[in-house]
């Protein structure tokens, strides 16, 4: 258009350039505003178009805009609202709980085959023995209970006079003896002591077996896996311990209790 408008006024100046008549030049130059007028309508109609095209994609915008936020806000609404019904829908709570039940069932499932192994170990823990002969001149040193009645689990040694423990626990432990001299002892674990037993001599006795008494304790203890529990005479040096055979007057047990 702006092409068109310069061409005109270039025409305009060459022809009042020339040596023409007035009318002539009269006529081209009404012709040629015209046109330009012409020229000026359909440029001011493009203009026009062009604005109302710029206000129909500015309106589409503006609704494209609005559907989202619209759109928007039924997302949040819409995760909001489950958000509510799983905290307040008692089926999602015990979905929940069935879930949680599962996984700890799975892994009862992979432990039982462990507990169930360590329960048949526990439950061979038990032990019954006695001493065989009588032992005389003893000095602060353990009953080393040589004859086994039970030894469930093998975990009394008769050489050594221990018991050590397979496992962490609750464990009932017994002893008792004879003796014809006055005599104390005890029960312990890793060497402290637990529980004592005390027996003197008869006063008066006239012969050994009448001069004979017992003594003896019960406990119930924890002891850790690993620790060694034994019974051993102290105090009192020279002391002795009887017991045969035919007469088992001295003797060690003990058990897992839990």
């Amino acid at each position: 258009m702006n092409s068109k408008i310069n061409c005109g006024l270039f025409l305009i100046v060459i022809v009042l350039g020339l040596n023409v008549s007035s009318a002539q030049i009269d006529v081209n130059v009404s012709a040629l505003l015209t046109k330009i007028k012409q020229d000026i309508e359909l440029f001011k109609q493009e203009v026009i178009d062009l604005k109302a095209k710029d206000i129909k994609h500015g309106m589409l915008i503006d609704e494209l805009r609005k559907e989202i936020t619209e759109l928007r806000g039924d997302t949040d609404l819409h995760t909001t609202q489950n958000n509510t019904i799983n905290k307040k829908n008692p089926v999602n709570q015990v979905t929940a709980k069935i879930q949680d039940d599962s996984i700890k069932m799975e892994t009862r499932a992979m432990v039982s085959p462990l507990l169930s192994r360590q329960r048949r170990a526990v439950a061979d823990v038990a032990f019954s023995v006695y001493l065989s002969a009588t032992h005389e001149h003893m000095t602060n040193e353990p009953i080393k209970f040589d004859r086994i009645l039970l030894n469930d689990g093998g975990h009394y040694n008769p050489y050594t006079g221990a018991f050590t423990a397979p496992v962490s626990g609750v464990y009932v432990f017994s002893f008792t003896f004879d003796t014809k001299t006055s005599t104390f002892v005890r029960l312990v674990i890793d060497g402290v002591n637990q529980v004592d037993g005390v027996a003197n001599r008869h006063v008066g006795a006239t012969g050994d077996r009448q001069s004979q008494n017992t003594g003896g304790n019960t406990c119930v203890l924890r002891v850790n896996h690993g620790q060694a529990v034994l019974v051993e005479v102290y105090e009192i040096a020279d002391t002795t311990i009887n017991s045969s055979n035919t007469f088992r007057l001295t003797s060690f047990s003990g058990f897992l209790l839990y």
